[in-house]
């Protein structure tokens, strides 16, 4: 039997992920607060950041998985906090624990668990564009948006931590991660909107959630080829 978890999956990309694989796969969906229109049984109300240890996480994974496991699927829509704009060490050091410890810890504590029981597992992770490039500062000219350097470099991390847990879990694990532009239903200004289409090949330049959930469909396949890999979903904006 596989299993798919889905942390932050109340989320606006994990709802839709949620929703996409919950009658495909024998779906698990964990968050801080659940949305009271999914089934009961198919989530867990559950502060992710509580995990502090492995051996945390692996008595969190025993209240989930059973021995008829075979095949364990994780993916990480977790966005824990924005950036504040207060330029401090501690704001940098929060920054970086919510774009990015949290997660490489799970990646590496779910590396560890699968190793235990020797179960066959994925992980899809969440990079970004801004991992690749840097921003198109005029985009947030005249509008109160802005982009932390604190999250590109922090995706950028991702963007690496896959890799490394690939070949360190010597491919028991695949590891993926997914760098989409900017997403449909996040909070964008019009003025923003109108110069971001301008520098996407494809228009509307949003990407859908719906997309992306498509495309982790595809990477959590037991057959999928695809490892170690970050792909940029941005309908060309990257490229220009």
């Amino acid at each position: 039997m596989n299993k798919t978890i889905i942390f932050g999956s109340s989320g606006l990309l994990g709802k839709e992920v949620f929703n996409y694989l919950k009658n495909k796969n024998n779906v698990i969906g964990v968050d801080i607060k659940i949305d009271n229109d999914k089934f009961e049984q198919n989530t867990i109300e559950f502060d992710i950041t509580n995990l502090k240890t492995k051996f945390d996480f692996n008595e969190f994974m025993e209240n989930i998985i059973d021995s008829d496991t075979k095949y364990i699927s994780l993916i990480d829509c977790l966005l824990l906090r924005s950036y504040s704009g207060k330029d401090s060490l501690e704001e940098c050091h929060n920054a970086i624990l919510g774009y990015l410890t949290t997660s490489i810890s799970l990646a590496k504590w779910f590396g560890f668990y699968c190793t235990k029981k020797n179960i066959k597992g994925t992980m899809v992770m969440m990079s970004s564009v801004k991992a690749f490039d840097s921003p198109k500062f005029y985009h947030y000219k005249d509008t109160e948006m802005s982009s932390a350097l604190e999250y590109g470099v922090s995706k950028a991390g991702i963007s690496l931590a896959i890799k490394d847990l690939s070949v360190r879990f010597h491919g028991l694990v695949r590891y993926n991660s997914i760098a989409p532009g900017g997403i449909e239903g996040e909070k964008h200004v019009k003025n923003f909107l109108e110069k971001y289409d301008e520098s996407c090949l494809i228009k509307p330049g949003l990407i859908k959630p719906i997309e992306i959930a498509k495309l982790i469909d595809f990477l959590i396949r037991d057959k999928c080829p695809i490892i170690g890999q970050t792909i940029i979903m941005d309908n060309g904006w990257s490229l220009t």
